[in-house]
């Protein structure tokens, strides 16, 4: 038995050092001072979950306006005073804008194609481009004035029925303010609004939850073997079957004017008239409805 036992003591040792190789993060030279350290997890237990702004603002004057946090295989650097922040965001911006890349985003929102989630460069710009010209208008804002008009008209007569009776003011308000902006997102009519906005919930649900491929990536390929990427991508694919085809019933609509377009309306318009500097194609403008749709979940 004994050669079996050095062999498994040799195959767990194997397994241990090349975990321990995968989650060490590589030191850095000339980092900002910080808080010491501790193997594999490095400062993630000074974070309490209810409270991170807290322990970070306690470390901050312990370890300065710029400071290192180690966390997991995360180097992050802490900024913690108004002149510094003004000096990353708006005289170095450049150097900062872009974003990091992970699992989630780029499987929901078509390879991270979404304005929150794309990298910085020419895709990101010409969004904006568009967002400000094209969606956040005085004259956009204004066109979605009778969807808030209808929807103000229907809670005031169903508070009319409701005289005398106790009424839940907050659900009530919150399906007002969904029904307005999923409206104005995907038009009056869209039979799949609900299977939209609950896919969506849940996606919010993954993204605020602790994950613990955020701290370590090199281990994100236990998503493969856990199942998780493989239910994304299966909700992603029922997302996108639902969203060609509200692409197809936008197109086959026949509209005189541009009073009364959604979002949607919008977007198809400014890609087939093709005058941009960097095009847009039919995935990018999925990925725009649904962070349009995120917003409905966070009253």
């Amino acid at each position: 038995m004994e050669p079996f036992i050095i062999l498994a003591i040799f195959a767990s040792s194997l397994v241990l050092f090349t975990c321990w190789a995968l989650i060490t993060p590589k030191t850095r030279k000339n980092m900002p001072p910080g808080p010491p350290k501790l193997p594999i997890i490095g400062n993630i237990h000074q974070l309490e979950k209810q409270t991170p702004h807290r322990n970070l603002r306690n470390l901050a004057r312990k370890y300065g306006p710029i400071m290192h946090l180690q966390l997991g295989q995360v180097s992050t650097v802490v900024i913690s005073s108004p002149r510094l922040a003004h000096d990353i965001l708006k005289i170095q911006d450049l150097n900062f804008a872009d974003r990091p890349t992970a699992t989630t985003p780029q499987i929901f929102f078509y390879k991270s194609t979404s304005i929150g989630w794309s990298c910085y460069g020419n895709y990101l710009r010409e969004m904006k481009k568009i967002v400000t010209l094209e969606l956040l208008s005085t004259i956009k804002v204004r066109s979605f004035s009778y969807i808030r008009e209808s929807e103000l008209t229907h809670v005031f007569k169903f508070l009319d029925s409701c005289c005398g009776t106790v009424i839940n003011f907050r659900d009530m308000t919150v399906q007002m303010v969904n029904n307005i902006v999923s409206r104005a997102t995907l038009g009056d009519v869209c039979k799949d609004r609900k299977y939209i906005v609950d896919s969506v919930f849940f996606m919010l649900k993954i993204f605020s939850a602790f994950n613990l491929f955020n701290y370590y990536p090199r281990l994100n390929f236990l998503n493969v073997i856990t199942g998780k990427k493989a239910q994304w991508l299966k909700m992603h694919n029922e997302l996108d079957i639902i969203l060609k085809k509200i692409l197809e019933e936008h197109r086959s609509r026949q509209r005189s004017s541009q009073d009364h377009e959604d979002l949607v309306d919008v977007l198809i318009r400014v890609k087939d008239t093709g005058d941009l500097d960097f095009p847009i194609t039919d995935d990018n403008i999925k990925a725009i409805i649904l962070v349009s749709t995120w917003k409905l979940k966070f009253y």
